[in-house]
């Protein structure tokens, strides 16, 4: 299974929201206490976090609980936010090719889905629980003496059999569930449902923005910078690939044939910037426009080698593509990389409805003569005199070379 877990502490701003209440809480104060928390951070690691503080201090002998969620992610099937007493918050997420152990069909949210059930109460000290769900075998090691499962719809249905929701599962230990918690805990149903829909959300616009637009421009829009004309002086190093002979493989190969290539073209490429700690500003096509920013301590010669680092990266890739490749056309993919560096604006272009946050200025033209160079010269890599002289290890100086639409030759040089 490919499952990947990390740990995340809370932070000081959620932690400063969960001041203990000064008396057990009511049903309606614990909602609106989860509610505020959602409003103010939508993060699933923090209202997790809030969950489990409202409980306890209402009395809840909580030991561990879990959220579960299907996630829209190109790589990420799903995810589950688990607290337990003491320790800081993990997330565990599922890819989408993970391997099928069975251990869903192993489950109490299996056995609630088949049966139609919205929630399930089992006690995990039953040897014949145990039994039928391994998951409780090491729940007695742990002094668990009560589980309650709650499936909850976004949908206002409470559908056992639609997608879209969250499951749950709480814990107990001394005593157990006390009838006042159980009622206390279906009171928080919607609003749990609705505080962990906040968080999916934003997790949602958060991918959606990434994947389509790159992780720096994203997160500008998210922020807010969507206006035409919002933008910076950016410095940065310009990365630019461009696969060759693309005009004649679209024309020779089926449609899926020839994104199949496109895509392996991409994953040496981008692929590698991103490895690199760049950013993949645009993929137009056939050709990877990145970008490695310089701000705060990434300094100039910083940013020039974590490109340079990339483009022997993309190369490397692509000649282990080349071993394992069983399509003659991925077999001869070809590509050359130019980079440059420059100081260009960063911002917003276009019309008011239709707008693209891009960068602006010559340098992105030169770096993307300098790739076309490449093929020329017959040399993969080929770096600008401004980048060279960034990165100290030796160059084949190629001399000055002049670029279709630049006004001035630059010197050119290759990686030794």
């Amino acid at each position: 299974m490919s499952l990947l877990t990390t740990t995340i502490a809370p932070t000081e701003r959620a932690a400063a929201t969960l001041r203990p209440f000064d008396v057990v809480p009511s049903a309606t104060e614990a909602a609106d206490r989860l509610l505020r928390q959602a409003l103010f951070q939508p993060s699933a690691v923090a209202i997790m976090d809030a969950l489990a503080a409202i409980l306890v201090q209402a009395g809840v002998p909580l030991a561990r609980a879990m959220v579960g969620y299907e996630l829209i992610h190109p790589l990420i099937e799903g995810q589950g936010v688990i607290w337990r007493r003491g320790k800081t918050v993990e997330v565990e997420t599922w890819r989408h090719d993970r391997v099928d152990t069975g251990s869903w069909e192993r489950s109490p949210f299996y056995k609630m889905e088949v049966e139609g059930l919205l929630s399930l109460r089992l006690d995990p000290t039953d040897p014949a629980v145990v039994a039928a769900f391994p998951v409780f075998r090491d729940f007695g090691d742990l002094g668990l003496t009560d589980y309650l499962a709650l499936r909850i719809g976004f949908d206002g249905t409470d559908d056992p059999a639609q997608q879209s929701g969250i499951v749950v599962s709480l814990s107990a230990d001394r005593d157990g569930f006390q009838p006042e918690h159980l009622v206390l805990i279906e009171q928080l149903r919607t609003p749990m449902a609705i505080a962990f829909k906040l968080a999916n959300e934003r997790h949602l616009a958060e991918t959606v923005m990434e994947t389509y637009h790159g992780r720096d421009a994203g997160q500008r829009i998210l922020s807010g910078r969507i206006r035409r004309g919002d933008g910076e002086w950016l410095r940065t190093v310009i990365w630019m690939s461009d696969l060759r002979n693309s005009t004649g493989l679209a024309d020779q190969l089926p449609v899926d044939r020839y994104l199949s290539v496109v895509n392996a073209y991409a994953d040496c490429t981008a692929g590698a910037v991103l490895a690199a700690g760049g950013d993949v500003l645009e993929i137009i096509g056939d050709a990877v426009l990145g970008i490695f920013p310089v701000r705060g301590s990434n300094s100039d010669t910083d940013a020039a080698q974590r490109a340079l680092t990339a483009a022997l990266d993309a190369r490397a890739r692509l000649a282990r593509l080349r071993e394992k490749a069983e399509c003659v056309y991925t077999r001869d993919i070809e590509f050359g990389i130019g980079i440059h560096w420059g100081e260009l604006v960063y911002g917003n272009v276009g019309t008011p409805a239709r707008l693209n946050f891009g960068l602006i200025g010559p340098a992105v033209n030169e770096a993307s003569r300098l790739e076309s160079l490449t093929k020329q010269l017959k040399r993969p890599i080929l770096v600008s005199g401004a980048v060279a002289a960034l990165i100290p290890r030796e160059w084949e100086a190629l001399g000055p070379q002049d670029l279709r639409g630049v006004g001035r030759p630059i010197q050119v040089f290759a990686p030794a």
